[in-house]
Parts: C-alpha cells; sequence; structure tokens
C-alpha cells in the first residue's frame, strides 16, 4: 500500500470522525449554521478527498515505504494526539503553535528564523478568524491565548 493511500485511509476515518460529530452537535440552527456546520463540512471534504486519493492510488506500485516515510506514519499522529491532549493544559494557540513549530523545524527543515515568522502569521489569522470573527471558545492557557 503506497504512503499517499495510507494518508487516505486515515482521511477518511478522521472525516468520518468529524461529520459525526457535526451532525452530533447540530449542523443547523433554524435560520444559521449551528455549532456543528463546520466540522461537518470539513469531514465531508476530507472523506471525500481522502476517497479520491485512495481510488487514485489504488493501482499505484506498492514500493516500500522509505526512512522518511516511515517517520511521517509514525511521528505525525504521535504529534497530533500530544497537541490534542495538550491544548486542555496550555491553550489551543500554544499548542498549535508548538505543533507548527516542531513540523516546520523537523519535517520541513525551516530555518528558526523562517518558522517563527511563518508560525506566527499562521497563528494570527487563525485567531483573527476563529476567536475574533466566529468567537469559537478555544481553550486557553491561563485565560490568555
Amino acid at each position: 500500500m503506497s504512503v499517499d493511500s495510507i494518508i487516505g485511509i486515515f482521511s477518511i476515518l478522521i472525516g468520518g470522525y468529524w461529520a459525526y460529530e457535526g451532525i452530533r452537535l447540530g449542523w443547523w440552527d433554524r435560520i444559521a449554521p449551528g455549532a456543528g456546520f463546520l466540522p461537518l463540512m470539513v469531514g465531508v471534504l476530507m472523506v471525500a478527498l481522502g476517497i479520491a486519493l485512495v481510488i487514485r492510488n489504488w493501482h499505484k506500485p506498492k514500493d516500500p515505504l522509505t526512512k522518511l516515510e516511515q517517520k511521517w506514519i509514525i511521528l505525525m499522529p504521535m504529534l497530533i494526539a500530544i497537541v490534542v491532549v495538550v491544548m486542555e493544559y496550555i491553550g489551543a494557540m500554544l499548542s498549535l503553535s508548538l505543533f507548527l513549530i516542531a513540523w516546520f523545524i523537523y519535517f520541513e527543515k525551516f530555518s528558526l528564523i523562517r518558522t517563527l515568522h511563518v508560525t506566527f502569521w499562521i497563528m494570527l489569522v487563525t485567531n483573527l478568524i476563529f476567536v475574533q470573527w466566529l468567537d469559537v471558545p478555544f481553550p486557553k492557557f491561563f485565560g490568555v491565548f
């Protein structure tokens, strides 16, 4: 099985969970989108793209995984699990920032300056959209961020 197929399968599973949670939260509230609208839409999109990825790679030769691909398969679920657990203790923005810093330095091989620059802008846009505009109640670190 190719790495792309594995990523497609994980996308289908995670997207299915998000879609389920979106429906459970209520995706529509009388005349406006409800709390589950965004998770449902993202989940459906992830499932559709995951299916497309699996279908596209169905007949792809099953090459052995390279060392880098093995690292991706092992470390990414671990990093995401750590972010989810740590988020309750240090807040969403700080835990996501640390995840991005680890990603950019370890996987993308960015310099520290470039990593901090890109992470700053990603987190600023995330904060403006989800916290300021959409008023999403992310877990906060001592009530600050």
